[in-house]
């Protein structure tokens, strides 16, 4: 899969992390009240953890920076076609604005324009914001699933989007713009 470098939305710029990054993306996952949303990361994030996050990347996809004139979060698509997951966070001063619909929305359609799907995603309970971001792209519930996490065990409400659920979403009122 392959989805493009750099995506825009009416407000935003989703471009590929750079090692500038890390010392950003470290201050802002750290944060108490982003930390305990994420479930694949070390606890306490370090900057040195951000390092070798960047360092990973490589030549991969699917990974943005998320720009509102600011660095205000990253948006991931895992760009293994077999096991393709959205992943996201927001810096928490960025919170209740509907940047991250508007960044997963934009990831999300650069994704079906290439693979059918489906993608899965998930957020851990109590997490209302992530459950509604979900919701309004057309996510639907599966089941929940106990997950370690740095931090210790967590029920995580797993998610999926199809293609089809997609397309037909985007046919609502208020739904994904074509």
């Amino acid at each position: 899969m392959s989805l493009p470098t750099h995506l825009n939305t009416a407000r935003l710029t989703l471009r590929p992390p750079v090692a500038s990054d890390a010392v950003w993306i470290a201050r802002e996952i750290a944060h108490p009240e982003v930390a305990p949303w994420l479930t694949s990361l070390p606890y306490p994030y370090t900057l040195g953890d951000a390092e070798t996050w960047l360092g990973s990347l490589g030549q991969q996809n699917g990974q943005y920076v998320i720009e509102a004139g600011e660095r205000i979060g990253v948006v991931t698509l895992r760009a293994d076609p077999d096991h393709p997951e959205l992943g996201y966070w927001l810096c928490r001063d960025q919170w209740g604005q509907g940047y991250m619909t508007e960044a997963a929305r934009a990831v999300l359609a650069a994704y079906f324009s290439v693979r059918p799907g489906p993608v899965p995603s998930g957020y851990v309970l109590g997490n209302a914001q992530s459950a509604n971001t979900l919701r309004k792209l057309g996510f639907v519930n599966t089941n929940v699933v106990t997950q370690a996490t740095a931090r210790g065990e967590v029920e995580v409400q797993k998610m999926t989007l199809t293609r089809t659920a997609w397309l037909d979403h985007a046919k609502e009122p208020g739904g994904i713009p074509a």
